[in-house]
């Protein structure tokens, strides 16, 4: 079993990164990207982001699956992500994001013509919050479950666009 720290770039672009090993994402003081295209990760992840930078990003992919997010996004008990951005780049006609479970995150930034679904889920934001969809792309937040929470200890931005209905 061995474990991995990962502190600079990140990117899953085919098949999964996996293994009974943990990787710890984050080293306390870089910046770490992770982009997530068609590959994922399936192994025990960890988290020492707390003075670091942690960017993610979601890039476009073909087909309409959309990108289930997992472990590349710390769970909701995880408090110490503060600096750095989700990014959802992938098209709402290709599947846009899915949120896959409970995460908190700093920053969420969702581009035009693409998509971010809740799924049910609670998404934690510490930091900003911007939404440059129009109608049917952006944010989707139709499961009874859906939630945003705002959970930041100063003055937080929210830039809504228009709601996904």
């Amino acid at each position: 079993m061995q474990a991995l720290l990962w502190q600079n770039i990140l990117n899953l672009t085919t098949g999964q990164l996996g293994g009974t090993g943990t990787l710890t994402l984050g080293d306390g003081v870089s910046t770490l990207t992770t982009t997530r295209t068609f590959g994922s990760l399936n192994i025990p992840t960890a988290y020492n982001l707390a003075g670091a930078t942690y960017n993610v990003n979601y890039n476009a992919i073909t087909g309409t699956s959309g990108i289930t997010t997992g472990t590349e996004l710390p769970p909701l008990t995880y408090p110490d992500y503060q600096a750095g951005t989700v990014t959802i780049n992938n098209a709402t006609a290709n599947g846009g994001v899915i949120l896959g479970i409970n995460s908190n995150i700093n920053s969420l930034t969702i581009n035009a013509s693409t998509l971010l679904d809740i799924n049910g889920k609670t998404l934690g934001i510490f930091g900003a919050y911007t939404n440059s969809g129009t109608a049917g792309n952006g944010l989707k937040a139709d499961a009874a479950t859906s939630t945003l929470s705002f959970i930041g200890t100063g003055t937080q931005t929210f830039a809504p666009g228009i709601l996904n209905e």
